[in-house]
């Protein structure tokens, strides 16, 4: 089953690993990312970042949706899925998985970004696409770490 989807820019890092894995109980990571899935250092060091036990997969984003439908049916497996920003979330959706609920977590400040809600950044078009899966069903909240209240995305974005 798929426990947790987290938008991270930084994908695997110290938040990830010590608490959102042990939070959900994760056995398993998959990195929806072409960039990284292109890059095998990077792919390596991902792998090296995560805890324990915990296997980690590389995707490519148009091919996600279709590992993930599996995943999410496997009763033995707690999947934590992690993507760099919200397009990669709606190439899955458009690819036929169904997401019930997103954290936002890192999303760093960037040239093409303004600030949305504590450390997080977001652009015009990373709105567009939170609202989309707001239309489309999704539950999107931002939270930086498990110990934090949530804060639904749809309470921050401004019409």
């Amino acid at each position: 089953m798929i426990a947790l989807t987290r938008i991270d820019d930084r994908l695997i890092h110290g938040q990830v690993a010590t608490q959102w894995v042990r939070e959900v109980r994760a056995n398993k990571i998959y990195i929806v990312d072409d960039e990284t899935a292109n890059d095998e250092f990077a792919t390596m060091i991902c792998k090296g970042l995560a805890p324990l036990g915990t296997e980690v997969f590389v995707l490519q984003e148009d091919k996600a949706a279709g590992v993930l439908k599996a995943v999410d049916e496997k009763q033995n497996v707690r999947a934590l899925i992690l993507v760099k920003s919200p397009g990669a979330l709606i190439k899955m959706l458009d690819g036929g998985l169904e997401l019930k609920k997103v954290i936002v977590g890192g999303m760093g400040k960037r040239a093409d970004r303004k600030a949305f809600y504590r450390s997080i950044s977001v652009s015009d078009e990373e709105i567009r696409q939170f609202q989309e899966m707001l239309e489309r069903g999704v539950d999107v909240q931002c939270q930086i770490v498990p110990s934090d209240s949530s804060i639904p995305v749809s309470k921050l974005i401004k019409k």
